[in-house]
């Protein structure tokens, strides 16, 4: 039942923050072309955004969890790893890139000299790290559908026999568990 619970917050975290991300993507066409003036303006739409790094946490943590939960089902773990390393490279992306522009412009109150350069860093870091909320988003989905069942999706096991004590305790815990 925990399971399930953080399969619902993984998806429901991570299809969130996705919502913004591609608003980003698709504003980003229209928005390279404004004069200075126009963007400043423009990117005072984005004021109280800052809030939406709640769903960002929360799909940091609900993946995490996610990955935890299953990490004795392969193909469930892979995608629960993938998904939280897409949302953690969200954040790389961010404070690395997004974050200081942020700074320089004082999130877009002013415009300064190499305005142009720091709009195209803006631009373009919001749409990679939509690229990774969107593979975060697959690889969730995929990990839920691979929880209904599926016969591929067996509890790992050793492709090795291992000898000595560790072997025969491997052995006992997966008896248990089958």
């Amino acid at each position: 039942m925990a399971a399930q619970i953080v399969r619902f917050f993984s998806l429901l975290f991570v299809g969130l923050a996705l919502a913004p991300a591609l608003a980003h993507v698709l504003q980003l066409p229209h928005k390279m072309d404004l004069s200075g003036p126009d963007y400043l303006h423009v990117q005072q739409l984005y004021a109280g955004w800052a809030w939406l790094g709640v769903l960002v946490i929360g799909a940091l943590i609900s993946t995490l969890l996610l990955a935890v939960f299953v990490r004795t089902r392969l193909r469930q773990f892979a995608l629960a790893c993938i998904a939280f390393g897409s949302v953690l490279v969200t954040q790389v992306i961010f404070w690395a890139f997004t974050f200081p522009v942020n700074q320089q412009t004082r999130n877009w109150t002013q415009l300064p000299v190499n305005w142009m350069t720091l709009r195209e860093r803006w631009e373009y870091s919001h749409a990679t790290a939509a690229v990774f909320d969107l593979i975060a988003f697959i690889a969730v989905v995929l990990a839920v559908l691979a929880a209904v069942g599926h016969p591929q999706d067996e509890p790992m096991r050793w492709a090795a026999p291992v000898d000595g004590v560790v072997g025969r305790a491997l052995a006992r815990h997966q008896q248990r568990r089958a």
